[in-house]
């Protein structure tokens, strides 16, 4: 074929791969960089179109095994960043970004993702060109087209229709092998058909994303890869833009580990130097998972009362809230509050989306997600209550009767715990103390760690107090708000943000400062405690003498900062683990292939001598089913492509013998 010619097959095959997937992302607006597929697909399509019909290479022999070796290692690499980056997506919340699709909404790096999956799809889709013609191609693209309108739109019949197509396509591509003659070729017609499609459905079930549910914790099949990609690529696009991932701390069940996403949510601007905590949820009960958010009355709720109400945007104690991410769909609030207003985006001209419930303890929820811009400016209430010395007041709404069951304990040793705390009889300050001495006990007695051994989740704050001493701050709130309740004293977990503001009074919210503390009702008000360690910048309580320190020594604490809250501990990983890891997956795939040739003598004759026909073909050569076996091995001798002439003699004489049998 000539350059001229082959230039022109090129750029139809690129045309075939890269103009249905920048169409889809245009559609979804996507945002990622736009090289990437366009690189992987150019180079793949320069490959392979190098090996079928690119001009011979003569006896130079090493640039030819160079491209070889090269092309599937090349198309290899893509597939296996695209399962990486589906085995990460598929722990994620990726319904909300579904449901934006169909509201015709759907943005960010998520859809950049989807169009980058399908243009490894068309890309494959166009090389059919080179080994079955422009029919068989565009057929296959039917096929990968209709199975993502089907999984974006929740459409059935675009399934039906890809299956359909698909046999289609197995058909046209294998139209030469059956000739459907005898019963045996029918069956094994059958058989090539139907076993590729039941498997595939098996393979591709783990990478399918699953709902997770607050009263079981599902563990999805497959190998989790999500920590090392962390570990490796931290700002990775699409572990920051995948809807609802790491944005909070999951209070709902006790995780072995948590890995939050630096996705920046919230622009916030306020008095200078302060620290706020916005709740975003309230917890009441304690199941053997996790923990069951309360119940809310938005119609007798305080906030609901001010939601028609207009900030006043003079005073000095403003705080304002600008939604600057994606897919999130409330704003958390701060505890004391005296009036609010919401304004959508001016420049999108969309209206706010209907408002599900609104309370100091859930924050404001919408039906569906913001838009990015909406804004929502809060009169901070100018008396906020006289406190003790390093207490805030909490929220101050719920009934404290609703948050007094510590929840299971089939041990007793939770309980057992607790009574090394002692109320004292008529003393007013008695719970005040017992409740920052435990919060004292714990920020002293054991260590903060985002990555934990293991184990049942029933059984996690029993491993958190009593063997590993070691979790987050989901684990220290959970354990004070339980402690407190088995001493009477009523406590509930609170999950929100915490963020501390400039001097300018402005900050940046972020996944990173998710967090869950506990508030407790003691002397008739609702009081915040954040036992996590590096948890406030509060002064050190120092406990009464002669009051009860609680039980001995824990291990060391392993954070002694504000900061490290929000890092994982641990040894970084290396980049080029990763690099060895993409390039020794390949690798071994390719190592096994060659066993699997080698365990059968038969099956490596048969691959070596179809590689000389391939070979033969590159130089001009025509195949043995034109000038059949004597002569073609007369013309690979002739042309000095086999180094060993006896063994292209013995391959030639197996493969007569056992298509005809011994003569």
């Amino acid at each position: 074929m000539s350059l001229n010619r082959l230039l022109l097959y090129f750029l139809l095959l690129l045309v075939l791969a890269l103009v249905p997937p920048l169409l889809l992302g245009f559609l979804l607006h996507g945002e990622g960089p736009l090289w990437l597929p366009v690189l992987w697909s150019a180079v793949s399509l320069s490959l392979v179109l190098w090996l079928t019909n690119g001009p011979p290479l003569y006896k130079a022999q090493k640039p030819y095994k160079v491209i070889r070796f090269l092309t599937p290692l090349w198309i290899s690499l893509g597939l296996l960043l695209i399962l990486v980056l589906l085995n990460v997506s598929r722990r994620s919340l990726a319904e909300v970004w579904f449901l934006m699709v169909r509201q015709g909404r759907a943005r960010g790096f998520f859809s950049y993702f989807v169009a980058l999956v399908y243009g490894f799809l068309t890309t494959l889709s166009a090389m059919l060109v080179l080994y079955y013609g422009i029919i068989a191609s565009l057929v296959a693209l039917g096929v990968v087209s209709l199975l993502v309108w089907a999984i974006l739109y929740s459409q059935t019949i675009g399934y039906a229709a890809a299956l359909c197509l698909a046999l289609v396509l197995f058909i046209l591509m294998n139209k030469k092998k059956f000739a459907l003659r005898e019963p045996k070729q029918i069956l094994v017609m059958t058989v090539s058909v139907f076993l590729p499609f039941s498997i595939i459905p098996l393979v591709m079930l783990p990478l399918l994303p699953l709902v997770e549910t607050s009263d079981i914790e599902l563990r999805l099949p497959g190998i989790d890869v999500t920590p090392l990609v962390l570990r490796v690529s931290p700002t990775l696009p699409l572990l920051l833009d995948v809807p609802g991932y790491g944005l909070d701390v999951g209070a709902s069940r006790f995780s072995n580990r948590l890995d939050l996403s630096s996705v920046p949510l919230f622009e916030i601007e306020g008095p200078p130097g302060e620290t706020f905590y916005l709740a975003s949820a309230t917890y009441s009960v304690r199941s053997s998972d996790g923990w069951v958010e309360a119940v809310y009355n938005s119609d007798a709720s305080s906030t609901s009362r001010l939601m028609n109400g207009q900030a006043n945007l003079e005073s000095p104690g403003v705080l304002r809230l600008r939604f600057v991410g994606e897919y999130y769909d409330r704003f958390p609030l701060p505890a004391q509050i005296r009036d609010m207003a919401l304004f959508s985006h001016a420049a999108s001209g969309a209206n706010l989306p209907p408002v599900l419930i609104a309370s100091l303890e859930s924050g404001v929820r919408f039906t569906s997600p913001i838009e990015g811009g909406t804004l929502l400016v809060l009169t901070l209430s100018e008396h906020r209550g006289d406190t003790p010395s390093g207490v805030e007041l909490g929220i101050q709404e719920g009934d404290p009767k609703d948050y007094t069951d510590p929840g299971p304990d089939p041990q007793g040793r939770i309980a057992q715990l607790a009574r090394q705390w002692k109320l004292v009889p008529d003393n007013p300050d008695s719970e005040l103390h017992t409740g920052l001495a435990i919060e004292a006990y714990l920020k002293e007695q054991y260590g903060y760690s985002k990555i934990l051994q293991g184990g049942p989740s029933s059984f996690a704050l029993e491993r958190f107090l009593f063997e590993e001493k070691r979790g987050y701050c989901l684990h220290f709130a959970s354990a004070f708000v339980v402690l407190l309740r088995h001493l009477g004293i009523p406590a509930r977990l609170v999950e929100g943000f915490r963020i501390g503001l400039n001097a300018q009074g402005r900050g940046l919210i972020r996944g990173t400062d998710a967090h869950a503390w506990a508030e407790a009702f003691i002397g008739g008000r609702w009081l915040r405690f954040d036992p996590t360690p590096g948890g406030t910048n509060l002064p050190t309580y120092q406990r009464p003498a002669g009051f009860a320190a609680g039980p001995g020594p824990g291990p060391n604490r392993s954070v002694s900062d504000s900061t490290a809250v929000h890092r994982s501990p641990g040894r970084p990983l290396q980049r080029w683990y990763f690099i060895l890891f993409l390039i020794g997956v390949p690798a071994l795939f390719g190592v096994l292939f060659r066993l699997y040739l080698h365990l059968d003598p038969q099956r490596y004759r048969k691959n070596r001598l179809r590689r000389l026909v391939r070979l033969a073909r590159r130089h001009g050569i025509p195949g043995p089913e034109i000038l059949g076996w004597l002569q073609w091995e007369q013309s690979v001798r002739a042309a000095n492509l086999m180094k060993d002439p006896d063994e292209l003699e013995q391959l030639i004489r197996n493969h007569l013998e056992q298509t005809f049998g011994s003569s």
